[in-house]
């Protein structure tokens, strides 16, 4: 049986096939279980000098990747081609050129698409990699991965590895790099070597699990030749992932290993107003008046209009 040399030309003619109806052989589908968007394994390829240059400049640039070839849902669902803005072309910078990142961010940044498009780009352009996902829960993992099977379904074929496992949690690749999600609970460990690490809502963890899954990892993860760790969360108070943030803001010689990013809501475009909700039985552990907080709020943006309204104690609201 003759082997098919695929080209761009030549999976785009299948992929008019398929959504006209027509049933192809597997010999004639490149897509793995016949679905459009992804590359099944052990098909020849053949890129074209314009692709090879593409793919070369994809692989040394993650912005690059990002702006031209990563698709999101727009605000009517259609995919729309990613547009950065400032601060998530500095995020994208800071996970590409450095070992251990930490963001702490408002909601609505796309610091889930960040890390989806970094994580993607990290086992696609890398072979034999491992990519671990864990948040605090399974749900908001899942998330993740979502967003990166997205994204790499609207993937140029060039750009694509060919899949040899597509599941909720679990994704590998032709090149033998893999993405896996799952929860961070009191018994969870990364149970393998991890070349990424990815910590979602770190902050939402409660402190014992927190400071007994970061104890474990960190150690097995950075002891990994060129591996990275890298950690998001919106603020929720005195915890672990405020001490990782401020270690690692501190000057230089006193500072930890990590590089840190903060990203308030007042930079998110059309975003006029937030509110803070202040966690009460916090305050009251360190003695902290609400009025001491919101003075901070306005010593640290004095250009902000800020307004308060009164809030009921209740020790599950958040700082």
């Amino acid at each position: 049986m003759k082997q098919v040399i695929w080209t761009t030309k030549l999976v785009e003619e299948a992929s008019n096939k398929i959504n006209e109806g027509f049933v192809l052989t597997k010999l004639e589908n490149p897509y793995y279980e016949g679905t459009v968007g992804l590359r099944k394994k052990g098909i020849t390829f053949r890129m074209s000098q314009n692709e090879i240059d593409e793919y070369i400049k994809c692989k040394m640039d993650l912005q690059h990747f990002a702006e031209n070839y990563c698709y999101i849902k727009g605000e009517k669902g259609e995919p729309v081609k990613l547009e950065l803005r400032d601060y998530q072309k500095e995020v994208l910078d800071n996970f590409f050129n450095n070992r251990f990142n930490i963001l702490m961010a408002s909601r609505q940044i796309g610091k889930t698409v960040c890390a989806s498009i970094t994580i993607l780009h990290f086992v696609l352009f890398n072979n034999n990699k491992n990519a671990l996902v864990t948040a605090n829960n399974l749900g908001t993992a899942v998330e993740v991965l979502d967003k990166m099977r997205e994204i790499y379904q609207r993937l140029p074929f060039f750009l694509q590895q060919g899949i040899t496992n597509w599941n909720q949690k679990y994704m590998t690749f032709e090149n033998k790099s893999r993405i896996k999600g799952f929860a961070t609970t009191k018994t969870s460990s990364i149970g393998q070597a991890a070349d990424l690490l990815y910590l979602d809502e770190f902050a939402y963890l409660p402190d014992n699990i927190a400071e007994k899954f970061y104890k474990s990892v960190f150690p097995t993860v950075s002891n990994i030749e060129n591996s990275k760790i890298i950690i998001t969360s919106t603020p929720n108070g005195i915890n672990l992932f405020h001490k990782l943030l401020t270690d690692a803001e501190k000057p230089e010689g006193e500072k930890s290993s990590y590089v840190a990013k903060r990203i308030y809501w007042w930079q998110i475009p059309k975003r006029f107003v937030t509110y803070i909700r202040l966690n009460t039985k916090k305050m009251e552990e360190l003695e902290i008046e609400p009025i001491t907080v919101l003075n901070h709020m306005k010593l640290k943006f004095p250009n902000k209009k800020s307004h308060s309204r009164p809030q009921k104690k209740d020790n599950k609201e958040k700082e």
